[in-house]
């Protein structure tokens, strides 16, 4: 899953394990603030300053 302008000066990758706890609570409290306010990305993925990208690593 990618969020944001792909030729962004800013790239966050994140790799996580929905299965782990503390990802949950990343996902609920820290997440969504950080990626519509501390990265500047508008609702409609145009714009901002950031690019996120996100991928399921589980761990075996």
């Amino acid at each position: 899953m990618t969020q944001g302008r792909a030729d962004a000066p800013v790239v966050m990758i994140e790799y996580s394990d929905f299965q782990c706890p503390y990802r949950g609570m990343f996902a609920r409290d820290t997440e969504p603030e950080l990626i519509h306010a501390a990265l500047l990305i508008r609702q409609d993925g145009r714009g901002g300053r950031a690019h996120h990208v996100h991928s399921d690593r589980p761990e075996a």
